[in-house]
C-alpha cells in the first residue's frame, strides 16, 4: 500500500472545493458570511449592525491574532479589515489570506487615505481600499459584492 503525503494546503483546497459543492446544493448563497476585523469598537459595531440589518452574517475580530484564528476556522465570502490592525496589518495580512484562501475577497479599510497603500493592496488582490467612515453607497456596494462572492464561493458557514 502506497501512502500519499499531502500538504496542509492541498488538504485545505480539496476541503474547500467540496464545501463549494455542498454550499451550492444547500442554497445558502443569499446570506454571505463576512469577517469584519477592526480594532476600533465603534467602527466595528456600526458596520456590523449595518451588515446584519441587510441579511449578512458577520463574525467580528478585534485584532490580528483573532482574525487569523477565525480565518482557519471558517470560510468567508468577504473579509473586511482595518489596515491599521496591531501586530499583523496592512498588506501582510492580505498576502496571508491570498496565499491560503486565494478565492476569498478582501476589502481593506483605513482611517486615512494613502494612495501607495491602495495601489499596493490592489496589486496583492484586494477588492478595494476604502476610507472610514464608510458612506451608505459604499456599504451597499460592499453588500452587493459580498452577495456575488457568496454565489461563487466556498466553505461551511455557521
Amino acid at each position: 500500500m502506497v501512502r500519499v503525503k499531502r500538504s496542509r494546503r492541498e488538504i485545505h483546497r480539496r476541503t474547500h472545493a467540496l464545501w463549494c459543492v455542498v454550499r451550492r446544493e444547500i442554497g445558502r448563497n443569499s446570506f454571505p458570511l463576512i469577517l469584519l476585523s477592526d480594532n476600533h469598537v465603534g467602527s466595528r459595531s456600526q458596520l456590523e449592525s449595518l451588515l446584519v440589518a441587510r441579511d449578512c452574517r458577520v463574525i467580528c475580530a478585534k485584532d490580528s491574532p483573532e482574525t487569523l484564528n477565525l480565518l482557519h476556522r471558517f470560510y468567508f465570502d468577504l473579509i473586511i479589515y482595518d489596515v491599521d490592525l496591531p501586530a499583523i496589518g496592512g498588506v501582510t495580512l492580505l498576502r496571508h489570506v491570498k496565499l491560503h484562501l486565494p478565492d476569498t475577497e478582501v476589502l481593506l479599510v483605513t482611517e486615512r487615505a494613502q494612495l501607495g497603500l491602495t495601489s499596493l493592496a490592489m496589486q496583492h488582490g484586494a477588492v478595494d481600499c476604502l476610507v472610514k467612515p464608510l458612506g451608505q453607497s459604499a456599504i451597499d456596494a460592499l453588500i452587493q459584492h459580498a452577495r456575488m462572492a457568496a454565489g461563487r464561493n466556498h466553505g461551511p458557514n455557521i
